[in-house]
């Protein structure tokens, strides 16, 4: 709490610092006289995020007065994609915050304008971005939207039950230790369930990227239009849900839920010990649990044969364009306070994602925030800066996932559905939507 009131206190003193600051045209002696440029944000953080973005959207809003920012709340990320593809050109946000699945949409609608675009303008230095961070946003050379809000894909566990049962964390980097682990836990009875894989759908794409495997064709995505699903012919489909069954056929893993927040209450109250999950859990798990356990993190687990590595989730800020020069300035300003190192260590801090500047990872700030909340957390960036895997390019992500999802249900509900099936199916269903979407957009 003392760490979370000095980071306000920082954020306070730097609003106040910023108030000279700037190249708005009434910070270059021309006098506002129409009163600040109203602009909006559109996004999907509620409880302690909401709280923390709205931290800073206040900064925001008194560190200068040509500007001013409104957080609108859309709900779940789905819902608020949603209503922005049903959003008329021009009625929408300037500002809109969506999940990584969402960026070659973003790009194909056109209704954004690439941070690249302002950088270049204003000839604006962002060496200290994570380099992972911006790779995984940049397309062609351009940097499309700022990764505030990415998290790392991997396992979240009770370390304290890790140390009870005598399990080495260590087993959570395979997926034959990850099966290996759950069923010690079980078997010393600190836990009721050894682990769980939280049924999101984005599983099979992060489980390929840690593979070195695309999971769609033209260099996923990446050298031209996806237009097929190759999960099949790689073999990652059938590799990720032969763990999908395994899961489902062990006695170790919970399989019980279809919520999120179920398997994250199981995780708080010491019933499960593991969860296959996001670090943006590491904050709820933390303050849930009130100090009763310690929180760890690993990476994905990969096999030994694996050539690739950690890839980014989680979400994005995007300028959109509604046609209006001075918002768009006005939401480029926003984008750049946002950078700031203060900024960077309330957000982090207080929602678990992953600081996008390299000066609030390495800050002594962040990195006692690490030794106290989960201290494998500094390991688990570390491993993820030396990456230089990059996700697909696709636009239909949020159909993709739903049809991940019916298919690790099918595999669960029904013990003789195989992992090949799954594929097929899966495959089938998938290539359809992509052939769907490629004739009209």
């Amino acid at each position: 709490m003392k760490k979370i009131v000095c980071l306000l206190l920082s954020l306070a003193m730097l609003a106040t610092m910023l108030m000279g600051c700037g190249n708005t045209p009434a910070q270059n002696g021309e006098e506002n006289t129409n009163g600040p440029v109203k602009i909006t944000m559109w996004h999907s953080n509620s409880g302690t995020n909401g709280e923390a973005l709205q931290e800073i959207a206040d900064a925001f809003n008194k560190s200068q007065s040509d500007y001013e920012l409104e957080l609108v709340y859309q709900g779940e990320y789905g819902d608020a994609f949603t209503k922005y593809k049903s959003t008329p050109a021009g009625a929408g946000p300037d500002l809109f915050m969506c999940q990584i699945e969402q960026m070659q949409y973003m790009i194909d609608s056109g209704t954004a304008i690439p941070l690249q675009d302002f950088i270049d303008r204003d000839n604006f230095d962002i060496s200290d971005l994570s380099e992972g961070l911006v790779r995984s946003y940049t397309i062609d050379g351009k940097f499309y939207a700022l990764p505030m809000g990415s998290s790392l894909v991997g396992i979240v566990y009770n370390a304290d039950l890790f140390e009870q049962a005598g399990v080495d964390p260590a087993l959570l980097k395979s997926w034959d230790g990850v099966f290996e682990a759950a069923q010690k836990l079980v078997d010393s009875g600190v836990c009721t369930y050894g682990g769980a894989i939280a049924p999101s759908g984005f599983e099979l794409e992060f489980v390929a990227a840690m593979e070195g495997k695309d999971i769609v064709d033209n260099d996923n995505g990446h050298s031209g239009r996806a237009t097929k699903a190759v999960v099949d012919e790689n073999g990652i489909g059938e590799f990720y849900f032969d763990i999908v069954k395994r899961a489902g056929e062990s006695k170790y893993f919970n399989t019980d839920f279809t919520s999120d927040g179920d398997y994250k209450s199981l995780l708080i109250s010491g019933e499960l010990g593991f969860l296959y999950r996001t670090s943006s859990y590491i904050g709820s798990f933390y303050s849930g649990a009130e100090g009763k356990y310690k929180v760890g993190f690993v990476n994905s687990p990969a096999s030994a044969n694996a050539t690739g590595g950690q890839i980014a989730g989680g979400c994005s800020t995007w300028i959109v364009d509604n046609g209006d020069e001075a918002r768009a300035n006005g939401a480029w300003e926003f984008v750049k306070f946002c950078m700031h190192e203060d900024m960077q260590l309330v957000w982090a801090t207080a929602t678990g994602y992953v600081p996008l500047t390299n000066s609030a990872t390495n800050s002594d700030q962040y990195k006692e925030y690490m030794s106290e909340v989960c201290p494998d957390l500094e390991t688990a960036i570390a491993e993820f800066g030396e990456s230089t895997s990059s996700g697909a390019l696709l636009g239909l992500f949020t159909k993709w996932r739903e049809l991940v999802k019916a298919e690790m249900f099918n595999i669960y509900n029904d013990a003789s559905y195989t992992p090949a099936q799954a594929t097929e199916h899966f495959v089938k269903a998938v290539n359809e939507e992509i052939e769907m979407y490629n004739l009209s957009n």
